[in-house]
């Protein structure tokens, strides 16, 4: 696919068309294993466009994708005729689907991807700075915040100790961590990791331990260790 950037991206009229098809390819996709390589091309798709481009993808995302009036109105009007308890309980359930985007489906099968928490974490960052300029965008904006704070919920998270046992692409990850930062011996690092996708970690967590060892610099206790030792 041609990139379109900058304001080349307005001479490419027939990008939102192309890229509206390959969204709807996603959707409409008979089984896992095709929707998930749909999926993955189209993520690769968008991290190939600039911002312009970008920019654009999001707005086609919400405006195209989004729930259909037509079909919000109707539920909404069997739930205001519903006169048992059974017709309201099945009307609420039509307009709950009524109202549920097709785009939170794509952004489900996105974020099965490699890296796919990544992703919608920064398609929700290219997102916000033009969340605010159409109620549909906004409205996206909305449905990925919920989608993200469902995922990093507290109890959603694992922590676990990385060691010499931890798989092999997990530790070619902690040697380039190592690189950026001192070395010592008195450090325990964890993964931070959502259940759901197993424990592919997002984030690491440096421990330094709390003793002093007999073969380590000795350094300056910090203010608070201070005050306690003076207070004896």
């Amino acid at each position: 696919m041609d990139r379109p950037g900058g304001s080349d991206a307005e001479d490419f009229p027939a990008f939102d068309e192309v890229l509206a098809g390959r969204i709807a390819g996603c959707l409409e996709a008979s089984g896992e294993v095709s929707a998930h390589g749909r999926a993955a091309a189209l993520g690769e798709t968008y991290a190939e466009l600039d911002r312009s481009g970008r920019r654009r993808f999001l707005a086609l995302l919400a405006t195209r994708f989004g729930p259909e009036p037509a079909d919000v109105e109707t539920a909404a009007r069997g739930w205001l005729d519903a006169t048992s308890a059974a017709d309201r309980v099945a009307a609420e359930r039509a307009l709950r689907n009524a109202l549920a985007p097709p785009y939170i489906r794509l952004i489900r099968q996105l974020s099965t991807m490699p890296n796919g928490v990544k992703f919608v974490v920064d398609l929700r960052a290219d997102l916000m700075p033009i969340a605010s300029s159409t109620p549909e965008l906004g409205s996206l904006d909305d449905h990925l915040k919920e989608i993200l704070a469902a995922w990093f919920d507290f109890g959603m998270l694992e922590l676990q100790r990385i060691t010499w046992d931890s798989p092999a692409a997990l530790l070619e990850k902690l040697i380039v961590y190592e690189a950026v930062i001192e070395h010592s011996a008195h450090r325990e690092v964890y993964g931070v990791a959502l259940v759901l996708f197993g424990f592919v970690p997002f984030s690491l967590v440096d421990r330094m331990l709390g003793r002093w060892a007999d073969d380590a610099p000795r350094r300056t206790p910090p203010p608070s260790r201070r005050r306690r030792r003076d207070d004896r």
